[in-house]
């Protein structure tokens, strides 16, 4: 299978593009780095190719797809790209981070469904996934505002394309991600689990169509704070 990944070159991003390489994949890697240092290890492997691209910028993301588009035509696209910009102090509201949190989380992901969606729809197959954040739950970081609305904003697309193109053949799959560490930690789970644990999931032909929440334990955990008075979760539970 083709898949194209974006946010290739940040941790999960990288150990997502491993993972589908070692599974016989031909992937495609955007990212903001031009020289990716997480991806060294793949240079030179036949089924691999990485190219710079700030999917915040419309213009930018279109011209990198109709290149990408000449030799590969993804059947799984995964969007890994993310940013969390503190846009909250003491002072008040920094609305121009906010925006740049809608532009990179929300946007950056419609300004490539829009033009691959008609290529999915024709092909009657495809799959868009999407990494987001148990944040949309509740947010667990101080001095942000933006992040958790824009992943909350994600979540609520992918919901509403999901229904919106049911029985298509085309595939919407969100994952809210928990904490990821790079080792083994009593609370998250690692990029590298992680990864291997979407690309299970990711299959053409299989997956089904809905929203996951991993690791399942810290799902759990975050929904039972819903019940912890907002005074105590400040002071106690969140960073």
């Amino acid at each position: 299978m083709n898949v194209l990944i974006t946010g290739a070159s940040g941790k999960l991003g990288s150990e997502l593009v491993k993972t589908f390489l070692k599974r016989g994949d031909r992937v495609y890697g955007i990212g903001r780095k031009a020289g990716a240092e997480n991806l060294a290890s793949m240079a030179g492997n036949a089924n691999f190719k990485y190219t710079a691209c700030d999917v915040a910028s419309w213009q930018e993301s279109g011209e990198t797809l109709k290149i990408i588009m000449k030799d590969f035509i993804p059947d799984i696209v995964l969007f890994c790209a993310g940013q969390a910009f503190d846009d909250i102090d003491a002072q008040g509201i920094k609305v121009a981070k906010t925006i740049e949190n809608f532009d990179v989380n929300l946007f950056g992901i419609l300004y490539w469904i829009e033009p691959l969606l008609p290529v999915f729809l024709k092909r009657g197959r495809g799959v868009f996934a999407c990494v987001s954040s148990m944040s949309v739950f509740k947010e667990n970081h101080a001095r942000r505002i933006g992040y958790s609305a824009s992943r909350a904003a994600l979540n609520k697309l992918f919901e509403n394309l999901r229904l919106e193109y049911l029985g298509s053949g085309v595939k919407f799959i969100v994952f809210n991600m928990g904490r990821m560490t790079d080792l083994k930690a009593a609370l998250g789970i690692t990029y590298v689990h992680a990864a291997r644990k979407i690309a299970n999931i990711v299959n053409l032909e299989s997956v089904p169509n809905k929203t996951y929440n991993i690791p399942l334990s810290q799902y759990v955990a975050t929904r039972i704070t819903a019940l912890v008075p907002d005074a105590w979760y400040v002071r106690f539970i969140r960073k």
